[in-house]
């Protein structure tokens, strides 16, 4: 499915609340900016407390790898590399289009797996969803926020 024309309208950035794994409420600001000629999409994302706790540091490049499959290149401050997250869907259902990023194999309960979820809207929305298990630990939802845009141009 082309979603490249979904991500250029989606560019800009977007800000919401949303709840962590630990049940804590956080105000997450999302930035997605389309890089040389738009082939390669720069994600930014940062989740912090009211009170300026920060949960969340990421700078990920969504992008084609040298076989021609799209890949999130994902970089955040709660891992200690880039993990390469394979396009596992990209689904569009009514209002949305959710692209679907895999880091692993959700069922191997013997290894660190996760799954990004991005949701790009019809309207001035998009939302950011992370999915996870740890080796021994139930794969499941752990934390994510619809947001709305900041920019003056985004519209339903």
């Amino acid at each position: 499915m082309d979603f490249i024309k979904e991500l250029i309208n989606k560019s800009g950035t977007y800000q919401g609340s949303g709840i962590n794994h630990e049940a804590d409420e956080f105000i997450g600001t999302f930035q997605l900016t389309p890089l040389l000629s738009n082939t390669v999409f720069e994600i930014k994302f940062h989740a912090a407390s009211k009170d300026g706790l920060v949960f969340h540091d990421e700078v990920s490049m969504l992008a084609k790898d040298d076989q021609g499959d799209w890949v999130l290149f994902n970089n955040n401050s709660n891992s200690q590399c880039c993990m390469v997250h394979r396009l596992e869907s990209s689904d569009k259902i009514e209002n949305k289009m959710t692209l679907s990023f895999m880091y692993g194999q959700f069922d191997n309960k013997d290894s660190f797996r996760e799954r990004v979820c991005l949701d790009l809207y019809d309207s001035d929305q998009v939302a950011y969803h992370y999915y996870w298990g740890v080796p021994g630990g139930a794969f499941q939802y752990r934390s994510g926020l619809v947001m709305k845009s900041k920019d003056n141009n985004k519209s339903a």
